[in-house]
């Protein structure tokens, strides 16, 4: 029958193709089969060969269909006879493809096309059968749907509900994952990952630089990384408090010694809890808190007014310090590569930090090696507003306000004070969004209230018998201006700061001069503005500060193992494990390879030259036992993958009869609770007749339960119709 109506003459393709969409959601993969490869269907490679075998009808093709359905078999069938799904362009996109000559009148029509195809490469069912690394594929996919997102505001919430599902869809294949081997060999794929240096886990790295929560978070990686982060000391939680102590106060006070000795032989057998991660975060945590210490020592010390002066030890201290966390930021860009580097907040802060340290210890020394050669305006009261010292004093000021603050970031490993350091971080975004509309409004108040003013600077009334009364100075210029609204939000303004003294005559108590119109708009703009920043904005950020703190609260859990896993992953691999300031030192390994780079510059052997200063051989003393084990589970991934896949599916498989079983006894039950509260018929057996009665009725049209192909030919009906 299906044969002959397709054989039918004047079946239009787009009918066929109906037809077709109509048979992949009733899931009949012989009938779609028959459906393509009909002569109809066929002719469609002549008459649209720019679209086939993609024909749209109503926006939408098969194999989009096939995928946003999860029709695995049906979407396997389409891709085999050429179906794809090409990938929208992004606005920006010059290619001369398309988009060069494109024609940029936005359709609602071309929209929906685009997005339903976004819709059909988001789909698990598409990202298993087309690519080789769904993981991989998955993380981009999410990305640039996030990126779409921003682009498509229109379309923002869907788009990132489908970067969710890419998202969600890469987890649950690391949670098919049933050893810490095969959740290793995910998470050490180089693959994607921008740089070929051997990390430690390239995949992982690659998942936070790409904000992929779900999958860092993931019970299977979380296991590994804490594993990985108690690797030497597995009995840790066996231990009493007082055992976990005296092991980390032996860490604090042998931190410097086992430095020493790292630098000196770094394989010697007392080292191995040198190279625990959490030992290593201990040595960093030491010495950074010896160098706030050391800033709080310098405070301790009295006021200096003059150039000729001694530095002082802890001073001095303080920029070992810190050229040595300066040369440990820069080794940590050259081993990560600018773009990762810069990709974290935390980064970008230290490297400001430090460069304001850093710039106000060269002001600090230059001012100690011209104080030997001034000979005038030695005293501080003399020095003009840009010397260097001042500058340098308030620099380091700044600088050292944020270095307190960065105990923040070490702060996110505990799951007490974590959660609460990241929602301050989210809600200091609030803060500075909040800053711009406020800026607005600063600027708004100060050009109206100064040209108020201004035109009455310096007057002053003066009435017999009775004190001279001034102009405020509050809006008499900018600065003023600027400052007394910003204090104004404190409630530290006063409402007489808008009074306006007109007169600076001699008057008399009884006829003063007001210029009531404009001391009134004056008032006006004052209230107005409290009203503005008091009432209004500040409430507003109150709000956004709730409501982020609220989001944050939802996902605590998520997010603390997110950026718990983002400070985890710096200390697995070796170029993190001498902290500053002994990185200064030159180590037994970097002698090692400047003699090696030496000895190839003398032979002439430009290559191994080129190779021993090559970042690889710089930064990862294990190179080549981590290249190996690199390459091992590389060799692995492949098989791995298509078993992961299969668990997958078939965990998808379960869950689908799971939840056709419940639905079919929650119908099943809904009709017994309706049997036994509707009488039976006159002259008959209540029973009898309610129970046929809801048989034939919990398998009806009307019901959820619905009967799988009633008619196989009621599809062509439907389609035909037209």
């Amino acid at each position: 029958m299906v044969q002959e109506l397709l054989g039918h003459p004047k079946i239009e393709t787009e009918l066929v193709y109906k037809a077709v969409l109509v048979a992949i959601e009733e899931n009949m993969i012989d009938e779609v089969s028959t459906l393509l490869d009909s002569p109809a269907a066929l002719r469609a490679a002549a008459e649209r060969p720019s679209e086939y075998p993609n024909i749209l009808v109503d926006n939408m093709c098969p194999i989009v269909q096939a995928a946003l359905l999860d029709r695995l078999d049906i979407t396997k069938l389409l891709l085999d006879k050429g179906h794809h799904i090409e990938k929208p362009h992004p606005r920006q996109c010059k290619c001369e493809l398309r988009c060069a000559n494109a024609d940029y009148h936005e359709e609602l029509s071309e929209s929906q096309v685009e997005l339903n195809s976004l819709r059909g490469l988001a789909s698990p069912t598409y990202l298993v059968l087309t690519s080789p690394d769904p993981i991989l594929t998955a993380f981009y996919m999410s990305r640039d749907l996030k990126t779409e997102a921003i682009e498509r505001p229109e379309f923002r919430e869907e788009l990132l509900q489908l970067s969710q599902q890419c998202e969600h869809f890469a987890a649950e294949l690391l949670d098919q994952c049933q050893t810490s081997e095969e959740v290793q060999t995910v998470l050490s794929q180089t693959q994607g990952f921008p740089d070929s240096r051997p990390f430690r886990f390239p995949r992982l790295y690659l998942a936070i630089l790409l904000q992929q929560k779900q999958f860092v978070a993931r019970p299977n990686c979380q296991q590994v990384l804490h594993t990985l982060w108690m690797s030497g000391i597995p009995q840790w939680y066996s231990w009493s408090f007082y055992r976990r102590f005296f092991h980390i106060f032996t860490q604090v006070l042998f931190t410097p010694l086992l430095c020493l000795t790292f630098l000196i032989y770094p394989r010697a057998k007392l080292l191995h809890v040198f190279r625990v991660p959490m030992n290593k975060f201990i040595h960093h945590l030491t010495l950074y808190l010896i160098f706030l210490s050391l800033i709080l020592i310098t405070l301790f010390y009295g006021r200096r007014d003059q150039f000729r002066f001694r530095a002082l030890w802890s001073e001095v201290l303080v920029g070992i310090f810190v050229v040595g966390y300066v040369w440990e930021l820069m080794l940590s860009m050259y081993t990560l590569g600018f773009r990762i580097f810069m990709r974290s907040l935390w980064s970008v802060y230290q490297l400001v930090m430090f460069f304001l340290f850093l710039v106000a210890e060269i002001l600090y020394l230059v001012v100690f090696a011209t104080s030997r050669t001034i000979r005038d305006n030695l005293q501080r009261e003399l020095w003009p507003w840009y010397h260097p010292y001042l500058i340098g004093e308030a620099l380091y000021a700044i600088a050292t306000v944020m270095a307190f603050c960065r105990l923040l970031q070490l702060c996110q490993l505990s799951k007490i004070i974590g959660p609460l350091s990241i929602s301050l971080n989210r809600m200091t975004g609030d803060i500075f969004r909040f800053m711009i509309i406020l800026l607005i409004v600063f600027v708004a108040f100060c050009a109206g209230l100064n040209s108020v003013y201004k035109n009455y600077n310096g007057n002053v009334l003066r009435i017999r018998g009775i004190r001279n009364v001034t102009q405020p100075a509050a809006f008499v210029s900018v600065g003023h201006t600027l400052k007394s609204l910003f204090w104004g939000i404190y409630a530290m303004g006063s409402p007489t700061d808008a009074d306006l003294v007109v007169s600076q005559n001699i008057g008399s108590a009884d006829r003063i001069l007001k210029h009531y119109f404009t001391e009134a708009v004056g008032y006006g703009l004052w209230a107005l503005f409290h009203i503005l920043t008091v009432i209004v904005l500040l409430n507003m950020l109150i709000a956004m500060m709730s409501d982020s703190f609220q989001r944050i609260q939802e996902n605590a859990y998520q997010e603390w193992m997110f950026a718990r896993a983002s400070q985890w992953i710096q200390y697995f691999d070796n170029h993190t494990a001498i902290p500053a300031p002994f990185n200064l030192l030159p180590s037994a390994y970097c002698i090692n390879q400047a003699y090696k780079i030496g000895m190839s510059l003398w032979e002439k052997e430009w290559r191994r030259a080129r190779e021993q200063c090559s970042p690889e051989w710089a930064c990862f003393p294990d190179f080549e036992q981590a290249r190996e084990l690199q390459k091992r589970y590389q060799h692995n991934y492949q098989s791995l993958i298509i078993v992961l896949i299969r668990r997958y599916l078939q965990l998808r498989e379960l869950e689908e009869r799971d939840h056709a079983l419940s639905r079919v006894l929650s119908s099943f039950l809904s009709t017994q609770d309706y049997s036994s509260t509707t009488p039976g018929p006159p002259g008959g057996t209540g029973n009898n007749y309610n129970s046929n009665y809801n048989r034939r009725d919990s398998f009806g049209a009307g019901q959820q339960v619905k009967l799988r192909h009633p008619s196989k030919l009621a599809f062509l009906g439907a389609a035909f119709a037209h």
